[in-house]
């Protein structure tokens, strides 16, 4: 969404950027090595391209069409049912893409931000504050009670 302007404009204020920095550096810190420091869209440099599930289930959405590279989807060799299959193998392949996608917020510099020094993910100042959570309705806050007598 980061790339449609009009769209953040309603998203920005309102998105836990801090959790979502937070996350972002969880999965870093995690056992495997990312490729985080390229612009390129992760996946198998010389051979054919297994999308993830999520993949399929966005493709054709109008914010998704420059999302994947061209060729993304053309490995003929996987069957329609296969397509929604999770492999073991697509935990690492997710964790590379949710903080691939993290740099590249991160190279705007206007939501979140990226330490190399630290290798940290942090929230740009503009968008840096404390979650509040909602007040309950005021049926919960009376113990439930909706009012309704059997």
């Amino acid at each position: 969404m980061t790339a449609f302007p009009a769209a953040m404009t309603y998203l920005e204020a309102g998105f836990p950027w801090g959790p979502t920095a937070d996350m972002l550096n969880y999965l870093k810190s995690c056992k495997f090595q990312p490729r985080m420091d390229t612009a390129e869209f992760p996946g198998p440099k010389n051979e054919l391209p297994r999308p993830l599930p999520e993949d399929y289930a966005m493709r054709g959405l109008l914010y998704t069409q420059k999302y994947c590279p061209a060729n993304w989807f053309d490995n003929d060799k996987l069957e329609e049912d296969e397509r929604y299959v999770e492999l073991p193998s697509m935990v690492e392949e997710r964790r590379e893409r949710i903080l691939g996608l993290g740099r590249q917020i991160a190279r705007s510099g206007k939501w979140l931000t990226w330490d190399a020094g630290s290798g940290k993910f942090d929230v740009a100042p503009d968008y840096a504050f404390e979650l509040v959570e909602a007040p309950a309705p005021s049926s919960e806050r009376e113990g439930g009670k909706s009012g309704i007598t059997s």
